[in-house]
């Protein structure tokens, strides 16, 4: 496993709840190291219960994985093009 470099999951989210905890884990089940990678959520200001479940699973793989959360003040339903910049910009991987 050594030589594999670190990349970034960038989800820009706005009102995720029915598809972000199945997105989440399916980062967390694929078999490049824990180590080697990061999650980094953009929320676009979301009503519905995306951020409890930002909390519930950063709760629960915070310690096997770096999380981020990043609340983007502009609404991704008015373009998701800035959720995916800040992203970019605080990210570490390739």
């Amino acid at each position: 496993m050594e030589g594999k470099k670190k990349i970034s999951f960038i989800l820009a989210i706005y009102n995720a709840e029915r598809t972000l905890q199945e997105c989440l884990e399916g980062i967390i089940q694929q078999s490049y190291p824990k180590n080697k990678y990061e999650i980094i959520i953009v929320d676009g200001g979301s009503t519905d219960k995306t951020l409890s479940i930002i909390k519930a699973f950063t709760k629960h793989y915070g310690k096997q994985v770096s999380i981020r959360f990043i609340h983007n003040k502009h609404r991704l339903s008015e373009g998701k093009g800035m959720g995916k910049d800040q992203g970019v910009a605080a990210s570490h991987g390739e």
